[in-house]
């Protein structure tokens, strides 16, 4: 599923397929994604000043991935890995990422059991009450 500016993406199954959000303030919210493999990523974030809110994600290998994208807020999501344990991840497996160039967003009420977000995006992004262990 793809969203571009001003998307909305709210309510969905997803199964082995992820949520690409490409344009700019676009809403992601209330979906479960569910891998059966462990390749895919949940939803992957290029645009700025998008809500990214309440959904579940199961086994996938990257859950939440901002890539360069600015203002975004990542809020009360659910992410894991087979039981949730650290056991269940590789350091190339991740619950949150923020990759290099993301800036200014929100990470904010996630539960993201057995593996905690990783920011590579600098000093400008705020981690507030997120449960990973």
């Amino acid at each position: 599923i793809y969203a571009d500016d001003y998307g909305i993406c709210i309510g969905n199954y997803i199964y082995n397929d992820r949520i690409y959000v490409l344009g700019d303030m676009s809403t992601i919210s209330s979906n479960i994604i569910r891998y059966d493999t462990t390749t895919g990523t949940g939803i992957t974030l290029q645009g700025d000043f998008c809500s990214v809110s309440n959904n579940v994600i199961y086994n996938a290998n990257v859950g939440i991935h901002s890539n360069a994208s600015n203002g975004n807020n990542v809020t009360g999501n659910v992410i894991l890995r087979g039981t949730g344990a650290s056991s269940d991840y590789t350091s190339s497996q991740y619950t949150i990422r923020l990759s290099s160039g993301t800036t200014n967003c929100l990470v904010a009420n996630n539960l993201i059991p057995g593996k905690n977000y990783t920011n590579e995006g600098g000093s400008t992004n705020t981690f507030v009450n997120n449960k990973y262990n």
